[in-house]
């Protein structure tokens, strides 16, 4: 009797403790992951001497060259590696804004920044072929270009504001090293169909995606925790958005002028909150099941 009560109490304090592995275990994979650290752009550098190579103005600096213009002829760019031994980390601000003719550009494999307005207005740029090691897309950087397919590497640890603003892109893979996501990042992309986010993840700012009117369904992490104002209104083909628990805070207008959308999210949560305060539709799921659901 008494070593069938043994038996007894060691398989309890193992489900026990078993239970208390898995559920810590469950809350360390939802904790936020630190932000990447960069390398970055060291600031205040003197330029060393300015050159022209193959149509590209080039400042070249102590530890880095950066690209300031282009005169040339060329549609496709292919951007040099280096300048003087110098490797080229740095796509200066508005460095090819509004150059019209461009089609293609090749980044080089030693960048790390490409700077404000850097191809703002490049209304023929439909390619960009990005390099592995590319840390940040600054803000503008892409602005009003013509944009149609994104394939940023994980590298990637900034996206700033206006960034990608009312381009074609029609597929979107948010970088493994990106924590947050600028204003207006994507406003207005109209050909965007899908969003795949990524683990690190917590804040989708204010904007983002404001009039994606081809976005039809959105899964937020769970690692989300803000979705900024405004930043699905009116994607006017969104029917779907499933939001989880830990997003504790959402903005104003955030799903305003989305007359097809029914919102789906646990019961208590923010999301219904937030459903009843400004009358969208709204279905109580379990959010791990749904969206387990969702994928078969």
């Amino acid at each position: 009797m008494k070593t069938a009560l043994m038996k007894a109490l060691i398989l309890l304090l193992s489900l026990l403790l078993a239970g208390g592995l898995m559920s810590s275990c469950q809350k360390e994979s939802q904790e936020r992951l630190p932000d990447v650290v960069t390398q970055g752009i060291p600031e205040n550098e003197k330029v060393k001497n300015t050159l022209v190579l193959d149509g590209f103005t080039i400042d070249v600096h102590i530890t880095y060259a950066e690209i300031v213009g282009y005169a040339g002829s060329d549609t496709e760019l292919v951007l040099p590696e280096s300048a003087t031994g110098v490797p080229v980390k740095l796509i200066g601000e508005a460095a090819f804004q509004n150059q019209t003719k461009i089609t293609k550009v090749t980044l080089p494999t030693s960048l790390l920044t490409v700077g404000r307005y850097a191809f703002d207005g490049c209304t023929a740029l439909t390619e960009v072929v990005f390099n592995d090691g590319l840390e940040t897309v600054s803000d503008y950087a892409f602005r009003n270009s013509g944009l149609t397919v994104l394939n940023l590497p994980d590298s990637v640890a900034g996206i700033g504001k206006y960034s990608f603003y009312q381009t074609k892109i029609e597929a979107l893979v948010i970088p493994d090293g990106v924590s947050r996501l600028g204003k207006y990042a994507f406003y207005g992309c109209q050909s965007l169909t899908s969003v795949e986010f990524c683990p690190r993840l917590y804040e989708i700012g204010e904007r983002v995606f404001y009039n994606c009117t081809a976005l039809r369904e959105v899964v937020i992490p769970k690692t989300v925790t803000e979705i900024g104002d405004y930043a699905f209104s009116t994607c006017t083909a969104l029917t779907k958005i499933v939001i989880p628990d830990e997003t504790a805070a959402i903005g104003e207008g955030v799903f305003m002028n989305c007359p097809n959308l029914t919102m789906y999210a646990p019961a208590g949560s923010e999301a219904e909150r937030c459903a009843s305060r400004n009358r969208y539709r709204f279905q109580a799921v379990d959010y791990d099941e749904f969206v387990r659901e969702s994928d078969t």
